[in-house]
């Protein structure tokens, strides 16, 4: 008799590793095909990144505040902004 080996649920591709956390700096790539297309700036895989580490990936909040200030500030003079903190 053979046991079934079930594979525990994953992390959905981009969600932020630890689960649920506002400030995490990781991101699920849960399979290899997911890690490529990342590398590769696979819209399937980039458009679905809620977070990612600080030096590649503009934290969603910090691309909320950019909007705004582009709206309310720079929207005749400047096409786009970049906030550093």
């Amino acid at each position: 008799m053979t046991a079934a080996i079930s594979r525990p649920p994953g992390i959905p591709l981009g969600s932020s590793v630890p689960p649920m956390t506002a400030h995490a700096v990781s991101v699920s790539l849960p399979t290899w095909a997911d890690n490529v297309g990342y590398e590769e700036g696979d819209k399937r895989v980039v458009e679905k990144m809620e977070t990612g580490y600080p030096r590649f990936f503009v934290h969603r909040t910090i691309q909320k505040v950019s909007s705004v200030c582009e709206t309310a500030i720079w929207s005749d003079t400047y096409n786009s902004s970049r906030l550093y903190a």
